[in-house]
């Protein structure tokens, strides 16, 4: 597909986006004015292949703030609204209309319900209707997903993008913006590793790119290797955090079982733990 059809593409679904929210006209504005389309979705477009999902970034904090409480209040689900993440440190963090933050730069939401929120309902796939919500990300079930978890400029949320060739991106003010790394590893369907926050989701996120057609080089795994060694993963918060990105579903177990052992984790641990949930 040529760049001015993924263009007229993406600028379509951003405007769907914003309507199915529900808000006022003047919110809707704000937020086309906001909103970052990066991931996938691109990757997709730029293969010929239509996207499975179509993943929602803001630039503005509050802005996220206030359409996520709208989208919670909306469908009374029992969770706070948070600015910042309370798992990053021990900062302070102000639910409902309160601004202070522990210096995340996303919106965190705290359900009371084990992490995850689902409708009774099966949601309709021909409306924006919510089909999915965690601590991260709300999932629409038209095939948009809101991240939560940042916010800020486009150079800022790319930078927590862990493989390049998802790190093409739309805005309404920049049009759609291509690097020439991340073509080339379309081109080529090669996992190249740039450095993450998160190295074990990208860990794990790499047979799902497999299941594409897409290969990895050892230099790249030795990449996430490296970087994995900067972070303790027997600290519970920790393993926790990593994983951010991963499908819940994939990894609630984990977690789960993690929280609940009542000892001191060590790596031994893990790698059972490893062995009796993932047996695929």
């Amino acid at each position: 597909m040529n760049k001015q059809y993924i263009e007229r593409y993406l600028k379509e679904k951003v405007e769907d986006f914003t309507k199915g929210l529900g808000i006022t006209t003047d919110m809707q504005r704000k937020v086309k004015n906001n909103v970052v389309v990066a991931g996938g979705s691109i990757r997709s477009l730029l293969s010929g292949e239509e996207p499975n999902d179509i993943d929602i970034y803001f630039k503005d904090q509050k802005l996220l703030f206030e359409v996520v409480r709208q989208v919670i209040d909306d469908n009374y689900v029992e969770a706070s609204v948070l600015l910042g993440n309370p798992n990053e440190d021990d900062g302070s963090y102000d639910v409902g209309d309160g601004w202070t933050n522990n210096g995340s730069n996303g919106v965190y939401v705290w359900l009371q319900s084990m992490g995850v929120w689902e409708p009774d309902d099966e949601p309709d796939p021909e409306k924006q209707e919510v089909a999915f919500i965690t601590g991260n990300a709300i999932t629409f079930s038209n095939g948009f997903q809101l991240v939560t978890r940042f916010t800020g400029s486009e150079e800022e949320i790319l930078s927590t993008f862990d493989f390049a060739h998802t790190t093409n991106y739309y805005s309404i003010q920049k049009g759609l913006v291509l690097n020439d790394e991340a073509l080339v590893a379309i081109l080529n369907k090669q996992l190249v590793y740039v450095g993450s926050k998160y190295p074990l989701a990208s860990l794990m996120r790499i047979k799902k790119f497999e299941k594409i057609g897409y290969s990895i080089p050892t230099s790249e795994l030795l990449k996430i290797a490296f970087n994995l060694n900067d972070f303790d993963l027997t600290d519970e918060a920790v393993l926790a955090d990593q994983l951010t990105g991963v499908d819940v579903s994939y990894t609630g177990e984990l977690v789960r079982e993690v929280k609940s052992y009542g000892k001191d984790i060590d790596t031994g641990y893990l790698m059972k733990l490893a062995s009796e949930i993932y047996v695929k």
